[in-house]
């Protein structure tokens, strides 16, 4: 944990010179799907409690994160967004210029979250203004028995959408690591292929950590 870089956030954000030095992912998906949880284990190293969800309202986490190219503390911030229902599938949409890449969430055990996050697929594509943003589907509560979501239905619709899907029980922090580092390798590479500015950016954050697997 390296909390003394906290007052540091808002300048960096700001500052035009250091936007490719970090990478923004946003966290979407339907209330109880578990995308709280799978932050907290991925930033803190805090299993998942099994009991009634409390509902997020917005949070900005902040880590460092190794990458497969061997960039050390590559900076991250990830912003978990309100869970939505079915009433609602709209995520605000000051987040869509600012973001490099979108981690949508869905349990496993949860046809509903399911649907939910297809919706929520289709909602962001239709309003997105920017080309090279990045998509991540995870399938969370791998642990639970009672699956309601097939797998084979799930990967077919991530093959026609041409997005990566994976699943993972937020007990086990190091599969959570390998798909955090996919998102970002592919943004990495995004940004070294741009020669332009970033849109600037301001936010504030509330846990800077780093992350090893």
């Amino acid at each position: 944990m390296t909390a003394s870089c906290i007052s540091e956030l808002p300048k960096m954000l700001k500052n035009q010179n250091h936007q490719s030095r970090f990478v923004r992912i946003t966290v979407c998906g339907a209330r109880g799907s578990g995308k709280t949880s799978l932050i907290e284990q991925l930033v803190y190293g805090i299993p998942p409690v099994r009991k009634k969800a409390q509902p997020t309202i917005e949070d900005i986490y902040a880590c460092f994160v190794e990458t497969e190219r061997g960039v050390r503390e590559k900076q991250v911030f990830i912003h978990d967004t309100q869970g939505i229902d079915s009433s609602n599938y709209d995520i605000p949409r000051t987040l869509m210029p600012h973001t490099d890449a979108f981690i949508l969430v869905y349990a496993v055990n949860d046809v509903e979250s399911y649907n939910i996050m297809e919706q929520l697929k289709k909602d962001i594509d239709k309003n997105l203004s920017k080309k090279d943003v990045h998509f991540l589907i995870i399938g969370t509560k791998l642990d639970l028995k009672q699956r309601r979501v097939e797998a084979a239905v799930a990967l077919n619709w991530a093959a026609r959408e041409k997005v990566r899907l994976i699943e993972v029980s937020s007990l086990d922090r190091r599969s959570l690591v390998e798909p955090l580092q996919y998102i970002m390798n592919k943004v990495i590479q995004t940004q070294s292929k741009s020669t332009f500015g970033r849109p600037k950016l301001g936010a504030r954050s509330n846990t800077i950590a780093n992350i090893n697997d």
